[in-house]
């Protein structure tokens, strides 16, 4: 399926500016299968020259595509906002393309439900999986309406050799768990609010909080899965604050909540609950 036919479903995620800088495909979308491939490209990679995908990068992806596959189950534009995406990291990534293979949304009065796996081309060998739920109707009006049209822009790669930098969130080995993340024309997710991409809201998430997990655990602490609740609209007008802390740390397994906040209000625009395994 071309963006020209994903427009006619959805066209802000036909051109998103997720898909046009990350650079993933659609190989086999309609309402019972969606499969997307994601290569490493520069705005997806871990680090400059890196042909590993960001882990981060699969969890933008993965909450962006599956609203598309709400959308297409639907088939009509209702407004979408995530309230939760769970992501479950199963063994590394090797070098190359990696894929994403959602099964058939399940809607429940206005509330729709999405999961998956992922993988790097063998199914036996599952990388990761993945689960959400959203709310239909969300924005603008709460009934379905059309999105803006797709934003008139050129993609802009300058500067950009890994994920982080296409984010704007720190690279990886040189974070810390309290920073700022402004906002960008390429991380923006709906526009008609305008607010910031969920998948990069998460993406802060777990930058945070591996961050702190280093800082504490070295390269012994190993991430293995993200639970991130989406609580408001995360503005794009102003810069997202991150912060994290150890909710308990024992011998073999480490839980750290990270927290989204805007404009220093006490209330978080979103959080998540991360697991890691310390070898």
């Amino acid at each position: 399926m071309t963006h020209l036919d994903l427009r006619n479903i959805s066209p802000e995620h036909a051109d998103s500016e997720l898909v046009r800088h990350i650079g993933f495909t659609y190989e086999d979308v309609s309402s019972d299968s969606f499969r997307v491939r994601i290569i490493p490209s520069v705005a997806a990679v871990t680090g400059s020259g890196s042909k590993v995908i960001d882990r981060r990068t699969l969890v933008a992806v993965s909450d962006h595509v599956m609203g598309l596959a709400i959308h297409l189950a639907l088939g009509q534009k209702a407004p979408l906002a995530t309230i939760d995406l769970n992501f479950g990291h199963m063994r590394p990534l090797e070098a190359g393309d990696v894929f994403i293979r959602l099964n058939r949304p399940t809607t429940v009065s206005r509330i729709a439900f999405v999961s998956g796996t992922v993988d790097q081309g063998d199914t036996s060998l599952p990388a990761g999986s993945v689960t959400s739920r959203f709310l239909i109707g969300a924005w603008p009006g709460g009934t379905v309406s059309e999105f803006p049209p797709p934003a008139d822009m050129d993609v802009d790669l300058e500067g950009v050799d890994s994920f982080a930098a296409f984010a704007g969130l720190p690279e990886t080995g040189a974070a810390t768990n309290d920073f700022d993340l402004q906002p960008h024309p390429r991380t923006i997710g709906a526009r008609s609010v305008p607010a910031f991409h969920g998948g990069i809201v998460a993406a802060g998430l777990a930058t945070s909080a591996a961050a702190l997990a280093e800082k504490e655990r070295g390269s012994a602490a190993l991430l293995r899965s993200e639970a991130i609740n989406y609580l408001r609209a995360a503005f794009a007008t102003t810069s997202i604050q991150y912060r994290s802390e150890i909710i308990s740390s024992g011998r073999n397994l480490m839980r750290i909540r990270a927290s989204a906040h805007q404009n220093g209000d006490a209330r978080p625009v979103a959080q998540s609950l991360v697991l890691f395994e310390i070898a």
